[in-house]
């Protein structure tokens, strides 16, 4: 791995902590482990696990795969299971956003994006939520509708900022109205795609088209204003 990316270096510097962490991860399963030392269930007592609901090994697999670009976790040199470190995941992000993380690191508040203003920092942090939720599969929802929106034909990058469009609206509140996490409210956004999404793209799209009209506008006027402003020049020199 090189040494000189700033991507790698911020990877090289999480193996440390991460290998700390799984250590810590193993001495507690061995004492879980040792607790039920001994313990047999049988007959009625046994406890008979519903397995019917749990995801396939496919499944998990693609849903996990999802939270990362592929091209960026081979410049990192990652494998799929170093993403269960949500440390790593988020030097994934920021490496799939070379822009946002240059303005962050510049101070940059707010810029003008495709789609209207951006804020750096809640894009990443926005992109870290929705990338932690489908790692964890909590809320199961948010990858039901990943898998639903990428069989309608939706890029996976899009439909990151289309789960991220739900998120942005619970962080907000909670930041500015004291609201506490409303599930509810999360899995009826995550339901109302791609509908939602595409009525905010064409009323955005609108937007900047009226704003486009409005310069042009302006621009003719002003135009308009120079060329008899010139003309009344010209008849005072003559009357003159």
């Amino acid at each position: 791995m090189s040494s000189g990316a700033p991507g790698s270096r911020a990877v090289t510097a999480l193996l440390s902590e991460r290998s700390r962490r799984a250590a810590d991860a193993l001495a507690a399963a061995d004492a879980l482990a040792s607790s039920f030392a001994g313990v047999t269930l049988t007959g009625t007592r046994a406890i008979l696990l519903d397995v019917s609901s749990v995801p396939s090994i496919e499944d998990q697999r693609a849903r996990q795969q999802f939270v990362a670009d592929p091209a960026v976790m081979a410049q990192l040199e990652l494998c799929l299971e170093d993403l269960a470190d949500e440390d790593l995941r988020a030097v994934v992000i920021r490496a799939e956003h070379p822009e946002l993380e240059e303005a962050v690191q510049a101070g940059v508040r707010e810029f003008d994006g495709p789609s209207g203003p951006i804020n750096p920092r809640l894009h990443l942090i926005v992109h870290g939520i929705v990338a932690n939720q489908l790692w964890d599969d909590s809320p199961p929802e948010v990858w039901e509708t990943a898998r639903r929106l990428l069989d309608s034909g939706y890029e996976r990058h899009e439909i990151l900022h289309m789960l991220g469009r739900p998120v942005a609206a619970q962080v907000w509140e909670a930041c500015h109205d004291e609201r506490a996490y409303d599930r509810d409210a999360h899995v009826a956004a995550l339901e109302a795609l791609p509908d939602s999404w595409e009525r905010e793209r064409g009323a955005m799209r609108l937007e900047r088209e009226h704003d486009v009209a409005g310069r042009r506008d302006a621009a003719a006027a002003r135009k308009q204003a120079r060329r008899q402003t010139k003309a009344a020049r010209r008849r005072n020199r003559r009357r003159g």
